[in-house]
């Protein structure tokens, strides 16, 4: 007999975010530049700048980009 697990919704919601936190939050991220970073950032949604920022910190730590996130957010 094959046991089935229920996953609940909050659960299903953490694992497609904690999926999403490897991936850049930009598409092209790793090649830009901290200004070209900068102009894409007014079109991103508070949760995409959270994403945004844990990306950086987790990568290239850039002071002055993560300075701009936290000023939008």
């Amino acid at each position: 007999m094959t046991r089935i697990q229920l996953v609940e919704p909050q659960d299903a919601t953490r694992t497609a975010a904690e999926s999403a936190a490897g991936r850049p939050p930009i598409a092209g991220y790793d090649g830009m530049n901290v200004d070209e970073i900068t102009e894409q950032m007014d079109r991103l949604s508070d949760a995409q700048l959270v994403r945004l920022r844990n990306y950086e910190l987790r990568n290239k730590n850039r002071e002055t980009l993560l300075a701009q996130v936290e000023r939008r957010m």
